[in-house]
Formats: structure tokens, sequence, C-alpha cells
């Protein structure tokens, strides 16, 4: 089947370019001259990935973007720019207006690359069962709408810790957790926090960015829900992945994102826990009774699996395709084209050596979900230490917790 790519810049050389973006067989590319063309054809044919050069569109450049997440979410957005610092630059709107950034210095080697990982994950995503179970889910979380202030503030440099702290205080309940985990799960130092500044300086602004995300995504839900699953336990299976995958990640450029990757990996849940319980019990059940584990038992009852919806849910949200692709194949990192250490690989290890599992929620727990070992791990590109250090870096960090 063919999959349509739409460039969107001008009619200069550097978008034609066949260096740029080499031609697949399957693929069927469109360029067009500015934002108003590239209005036409997306009323014309929807693309599945849309790449824009935001140097040349200028002032033009977000608002096609944010109209075309908003009234075409299913399109992958990528953004060339020549700017080092777009990326930050481009979250001072309320949301980030692409799901990738490629820079014009490496756009030759990353381009083709960030064009096939958008196409793996909406693969994945398009499964008809996924889209059944979702379409017919009554509630899905809304936006965070903390966490969505806080990307905006982050993204500027000079942001005082003051106006931080009191974005954070608006919510009672976010208060007392960012406190609760600052105090008793990711940093455990013998002195305690009692104010959310003291909270933001022990954990970083990204840190607490992270806690809030997660805070506000699980605080309007139900943890009176009819089922098998202890969503208390799975809030510790994450935050213990977390603090793994924090460490393998100290001096990683993608620690940010790895641990927000573990700390919503099994989103998923939640939400099958609130909409789906009696079939989530009946997988688990499944599961148990075939010694499978439970993402395969999901997949045969449902359609899809919590780590599908998870990604499906983040990326309703505007988040970036790495990050949904880091939840989406939590369990199957093998399955993704990437090998190199970035946030899903991360996780990946983060999971295989924080000796708990998704299925350790369950009341009655199906078999643990297989994970990499170091066959995988070794040859990743840009890892920062193998194998054995990772383990010992694991047994350090956990020591420091239990």
């Amino acid at each position: 089947m063919p999959r349509h790519i739409l460039l969107v810049g001008d009619d200069s050389e550097r978008l034609q370019a066949p260096e740029l973006l080499p031609r697949p067989a399957h693929w069927r590319i469109r360029t067009t001259r500015g934002c108003a063309q590239a209005m036409h054809e997306l009323e014309r044919q929807l693309p599945d990935v849309l790449v824009a050069d935001m140097d040349v569109l200028d002032q033009e450049a977000i608002p096609l973007l944010l109209t075309v997440g908003e009234r075409w979410p299913s399109v992958s957005r990528i953004a060339l720019s020549g700017f080092p610092d777009y990326a930050s630059r481009s979250y001072q709107t309320p949301a980030p207006v692409a799901h990738r950034y490629v820079g014009w210095d490496s756009a030759t080697t990353e381009l083709r690359d960030a064009i096939e990982r958008c196409l793996e994950l909406q693969d994945l995503l398009s499964n008809p069962g996924l889209r059944a179970l979702v379409g017919s889910i009554r509630r899905l979380p809304p936006r965070p709408r903390i966490f969505t202030r806080l990307q905006v503030m982050l993204s500027h440099s000079n942001v005082p810790l003051k106006k931080i702290c009191e974005v954070i205080e608006e919510d009672a309940a976010i208060t007392a957790k960012v406190l609760q985990l600052a105090n008793s799960v990711l940093l455990n130092r013998g002195d305690r926090v009692t104010s959310i500044e003291q909270a933001v300086v022990r954990l970083g602004f990204l840190g607490v960015r992270n806690l809030v995300l997660c805070t506000e995504v699980v605080a309007g839900w139900s943890r009176t829900a009819p089922s098998g699953l202890d969503l208390d336990a799975m809030q510790a299976h994450a935050q213990r992945v977390a603090r793994v995958t924090a460490a393998l990640t100290a001096d990683s450029p993608c620690r940010d994102e790895a641990v927000l990757a573990a700390l919503l990996h099994d989103i998923g849940y939640w939400v099958l826990v609130q909409e789906r319980p009696a079939q989530l019990d009946a997988a688990a059940a499944l599961a148990v009774s075939e010694n499978v584990p439970m993402d395969e038992a999901e997949k045969r009852l449902l359609g899809t699996c919590h780590a599908a919806i998870g990604a499906y849910l983040v990326g309703l949200w505007g988040m970036p395709n790495t990050l949904a692709e880091a939840i989406a194949f939590h369990h199957v990192p093998e399955l993704s084209a990437e090998r190199r250490f970035n946030s899903l690989t991360a996780l990946a290890a983060g999971l295989a050596l924080s000796g708990t599992d998704d299925s350790d929620g369950f009341h009655t727990p199906p078999k643990r979900s297989g994970v990499i070992g170091q066959g995988y791990f070794d040859q990743l590109q840009g890892r920062p230490f193998d194998w054995g250090e990772a383990e010992r870096v694991t047994m350090a960090c956990l020591a420091d917790q239990d």
C-alpha cells in the first residue's frame, strides 16, 4: 500500500534534492510551495506524514502544524529547521507542534529514518482492534492541564522557581503527590521535603514536570473499579522501573523522556480498569490458565493490548512519537527499527533489570513478559555502558531505595 509524504516549503532545491530524501517505491511524495497550497493538498488527500521546512515557512509554520494537529491528528508531523534550539522554542506554544524535529545539518541521514519511524508507529496504532476498543470507550483522560502549562513555562530558560511552584500549588492533590514522591519514591536522602519549592530543587524542573503529568493522569480515575488489578501496586511497579531507567540514563540526552516513558508505560491499564474491567479480568484469567504473558492474552480477547492503548493515548495528547514508541514497544523493543540507545531501549533495559513486571499488579499474577538481555543491549549504538555495568548501576540505585 503506498504511503503518502507531503513536503511543505518552497520550490527551492533543498526539499527536492534526492540526497535529502530517497524515494522508496512505496512512497508517494508531493511537494507544496507554501502553507496555502499545503492546506489545499491536505483537503484533497491526507498524507501519512507531513514534513515542514520551518525556516522557509517562518511565521506560518506553527499555525499550519497546529491546524493539522487539530483537524487531522492522524497525520504525523515532522519539523525541519536549521536552528539548533528549534525543538525547545516550539514548546512555547500550548502543545508541541510536531511529533519529531530534524535539523538541516543532519537531515540527509535522519529524515528518512524519522519518516519510517512515524509510519511504523502509525501501522501499530491503526490496528483494527485498537481502533474499535478506543472508539467505544466513553471517557479518555483529557490533555493534562497543569502539565501543559509547565511544558510551556519550562521552554523559557529563565523561568522563576516561584512561578513553577505557583502552578503546581493550584491543585492540592498534585501538590500532595509531588511532595510524597519527592520524599519516599524517587529520591530518599533522609532529609524530609516539606514544600513544593524544595521538591522542585530536589527533583529538578523536568522531574517534577513528569511527576505532575503522571499525577494528573491517574488522579481523575477511580480506584474502586471492580478488577483484579491493584492500581497502587501497578504504580509502585512503574515508579521502580522509572528509578532504574533514571539511573541507566543519568548522563544521556534521552533521560527526561525515558523516565517519563517508564512512569507512563502501563497507563493503558488505567484505561482498561475503568472502561473494560470484566474483559481485563478475563484476559488475566486466560493468561494464568494458558501460562502466557498478559499482553498476549489481551490481544486475544481485546484485539489489542495495554501498550498500544497507552501509546494511542499519549499520541492524542500530542506527545512526541518517540514517547509513544517507547510505550508501544516496551515489551517487544526488537520489533522496532530502533537500534540506538534511546527512550525505548532505556525503558526496555529498565524493565529487564528492575526485578518487577506489569504482572505483579494482578492479584493472581500471570506469566511475566519477556525482557531484553545482554545480547540485545550490547548491539545498541550509543549505549552509555555495557550490560554488566548496567546491572551494577541498577543494584546500587535499588539498594538506595530499598
